[in-house]
């Protein structure tokens, strides 16, 4: 329901697709809403569940800013920091023997 509000100024569609995202976590999660429901209320569980789809909402671009970052470093060759490290360790060890 994050989405929804701001979705809905832009146009129907964006509304229609935007509630049919929160629904589906909804449905989707009953199990854990109903958990809260019966911990804290359904007052709780009802205002948890905007939160929750913000949470899934952040957790998947967080995810795919990481992918797309390993990505680029893995196609441009820039070697990741603790590799480099580690070598440049290995090749001191080795030079001290």
């Amino acid at each position: 329901m994050p989405l929804a509000l701001p979705a809905s100024f832009l146009n129907r569609d964006s509304f229609l697709t935007a509630l049919t995202v929160f629904a589906a976590t909804v449905v989707l999660n009953w199990d854990f809403y109903r958990l809260l429901a019966r911990v804290r209320g359904w007052g709780f569980a009802a205002s948890a569940a905007p939160l929750h789809t913000l949470y899934f909402l952040y957790s998947g671009v967080a995810f795919i800013a990481g992918l797309v970052s390993y990505g680029w470093q893995a196609l441009s060759g820039i070697e990741r920091a603790g590799r480099a490290l580690g070598e440049q360790a290995a090749k001191d060890a080795e030079s001290h023997r």
